[in-house]
């Protein structure tokens, strides 16, 4: 039997071995004190969610791989191979917060949960690992453990962890709002993190390709309707953009929207409208709100106080940020396709069906397929985002100037549609 590894020697280990990079967060504008953030990791579409005075430590996921791969014995784990269930019992050097987290063979990880502990010896039970080697990995800021467990576990429940016993022990399902701790996440260089940060009712958006420690400043900037919908926003370039479909069902002055028409009524409307993917209201949370152009131009007001319906020449000014040529800005049809524009546009890890061709993110302004509601009152959810602007066609009055994402392309198409057609809404700060 191999001679176990003392808590600091293993604390040494993966430190030494992570090639950490630490990130911190702070806030500006509209709030400064950051409640939480959630990171995505746009390469590997993981994610983690951490207190907003946690700092981020991003480590080479080969360090993962690698603890797969040895033998050392830091957690006693039984029964090892697993079935279904096993239990580990660890001896906590100290009080206080630790993670435990389970990765899969490739380094992904694929569950997490945190749990206040007393020191002494502590006992959880850890539940429906997927078939084949898995790590758990219990770590605190000032100590880590882990260990493989090979599974033969084949249903589809999702892995979980709870508390079994312990000799003093306090299991809480929030950590309190002042506690800090260091949060790991898997990270190679050069991949790049979308941060999503909420500060009371507001929330902001950036990306950021990390090279060293660093504290991120976090504009927040108020984007709410009627409604209390409160909206992400993200700054790409000079302008400031919402991060996120609008949802509202009533204008700026309180009055309803006019929805749940069927297809004669919307065909031949020219009165503000809404819809709901197939006029069923079982969508209205899981699908986009799709607004004729009406809605969109009308006095009363569809975007949020100080946000408004993006220009055409407001689109364009989005697009050559993101490296339109100024040759193409004008055209109709594809455009951007070798600066990969749309990629830029689109989020990844969502929405988009395969392969969602060029998709990076990189704006932050994470756009989603929503699909549209034809003018004939026809619904067309596929692989397809459309946003309005509020600019007509001068040579054709009845349509109007808008923008496509295609889940095959990474272009930004610049087409015209009719007015009464249903399109998304993205609105622009005044």
């Amino acid at each position: 039997m191999k001679k176990l590894i003392p808590f600091l020697l293993v604390f040494v280990l993966l430190q030494s071995r992570a090639q950490n990079i630490l990130l911190n967060f702070s806030g500006s504008g509209a709030a400064t004190a950051i409640d939480s953030v959630r990171i995505q990791n746009l390469k590997q579409c993981a994610s983690v969610k951490i207190l907003g005075n946690d700092t981020l430590k991003l480590s080479n996921p080969t360090l993962l791989k690698s603890l797969i791969e040895n033998n050392y014995k830091k957690l006693y784990v039984f029964p090892n191979p697993t079935e279904q269930n096993s239990v580990f019992e660890f001896d906590s050097p100290e009080s206080g917060l630790v993670f435990i987290d389970i990765f899969n063979a490739a380094g992904k990880r694929i569950h997490r949960s945190e749990f206040d502990v007393l020191k002494g010896t502590n006992k959880f039970q850890v539940d429906n690992l997927p078939f084949g080697l898995n790590l758990v990995v219990l770590y605190s800021d000032n100590f880590a453990l882990s260990e493989k467990i090979a599974s033969h576990y084949q249903g589809n429940e999702k892995a979980a962890i709870q508390f079994k016993e312990g000799e003093h022990h306090s299991t809480k399902g929030m950590r309190m709002a002042q506690t800090m701790a260091s949060i790991l996440m898997p990270y190679n260089p050069g991949e790049r993190l979308l941060i999503k940060a909420y500060a009371g009712n507001f929330t902001s958006v950036k990306t950021i390709v990390p090279t060293a420690d660093s504290e991120l400043e976090i504009p927040f900037i108020a984007c709410s309707d009627l409604e209390n919908n409160h909206y992400a926003t993200v700054q790409i370039g000079t302008q400031v953009w919402m991060a996120e479909n609008l949802k509202v069902s009533k204008y700026r002055n309180g009055d309803t929207i006019l929805t749940n028409l069927g297809d004669a009524l919307w065909s031949t409307s020219t009165s503000g409208a809404y819809a709901i993917y197939n006029n069923d209201p079982a969508n209205n949370s899981t699908r986009v709100k799709l607004y004729n152009w009406y809605a969109l131009t009308d006095s009363r007001g569809l975007c949020p106080a100080g946000w408004h319906a993006p220009s055409d020449d407001e689109w364009k000014t989005l697009e050559s940020f993101l490296g339109m040529p100024a040759s193409e800005l004008d055209q109709g049809g594809e455009r951007g396709l070798s600066q990969n524009v749309g990629g830029k546009l689109k989020s990844v890890c969502s929405s988009w069906a395969s392969p969602n061709t060029g998709a990076s993110n990189e704006s932050g302004f994470s756009a989603i397929a929503g699909g549209l509601r034809a003018n004939s009152g026809l619904f067309n959810f596929g692989n397809q985002g459309f946003w309005w602007s509020s600019s007509e066609n001068s040579n054709f009055t009845d349509f109007v100037w808008s923008r496509f994402l295609n889940y095959s392309f990474g272009t930004s198409t610049r087409n015209f549609y009719e007015k009464r057609t249903g399109l998304s809404v993205r609105c622009i700060r005044d």
